[in-house]
This record gives structure tokens, C-alpha cells and sequence, in this order.
């Protein structure tokens, strides 16, 4: 197994999505997609997963989501329905 560099956030298609690349920086690929805002990722302690933040066009509320490094096995972690934008913690 390759190390791995912080997984981080771009936005070059002005829709911001979490990207992996090899601890040298190479190999930078974008691990979520879609009509929604991913952010703020960081590596579970034992780097097996990283969390991130997604805001969902049309959900009221920012959640913290988790996946594996190659981008599957996504899940919701949080459900908080309220109107308040802010992003919530698990």
C-alpha cells in the first residue's frame, strides 16, 4: 500500500469535490462528484476512511459524509434536518 497525501478540496469546475493524491503529490484524482459541495476532508485515525463535509443542492443542511481513499462506500453520518446552514459535527 502507497502512502497517501492529505486528502484535500478544489474547485476547478466552481463545484467544490475532495481529491487524493500519492504522498509525492502525483496522481491527483477526484474521489466525489455530482451536484454538491465536498469539503473539508480529513483521514480517519487509522486511515482507512476519509470525512468530509457535503452540501447537497435542494438539503438544508452541510453533513459529514465518510469514504474510503478510493472514493466508495460513501455514507451520510449525519441527518440534522434544521434550516441552519452551519456545518454540523458528529
Amino acid at each position: 500500500e502507497s502512502e497517501m497525501a492529505p486528502p484535500s478540496a478544489s474547485a476547478p469546475a466552481g463545484i467544490w469535490q475532495v481529491r487524493v493524491a500519492d504522498a509525492n503529490g502525483k496522481n491527483v484524482r477526484v474521489i466525489t462528484s455530482g451536484n454538491s459541495i465536498s469539503t473539508n476532508p480529513f483521514w480517519s485515525p487509522d486511515g482507512s476512511l476519509i470525512y468530509f463535509y457535503r452540501f447537497v443542492y435542494g438539503k438544508p443542511k452541510w453533513q459529514l459524509w465518510s469514504m474510503k481513499p478510493d472514493g466508495s462506500d460513501m455514507t451520510q453520518l449525519t441527518h440534522d434536518t434544521s434550516a441552519s446552514s452551519e456545518m454540523v459535527s458528529g
